[in-house]
């Protein structure tokens, strides 16, 4: 695929499915594939839903990253494992 026709994808990505999200393309195992980064889940959740699996020929991955909390040096293991069990009773 060339530059033209990827750059050519990307603003139309942009346009269907709204600037707000970061498109681009790389090769992937199964092929070209256009990646759209989502701030939150919820919104990788909506985005998700309005975008096919395979677009214009190429496949399609929605992704979005969750904020990495910064954990003090001076934690225990035990600290840190409570705080976890904690996390996943909340997700319950």
């Amino acid at each position: 695929m060339s530059n033209q026709r990827e750059q050519e994808l990307l603003l139309k990505a942009s346009i269907e499915f709204g600037a707000e999200y970061i498109c681009y393309i790389k090769s992937g195992t199964l092929g070209r594939t256009l990646y759209i980064e989502a701030d939150t889940r919820s919104a990788s959740i909506s985005i998700r839903k309005k975008v096919p699996g395979m677009w214009n020929g190429i496949y399609v991955i929605v992704l979005f990253s969750t904020p990495k909390e910064e954990i003090p040096k001076d934690i225990t293991m035990a600290e840190v494992l409570r705080y976890k069990l904690k996390e996943d009773d909340k997700s319950k």
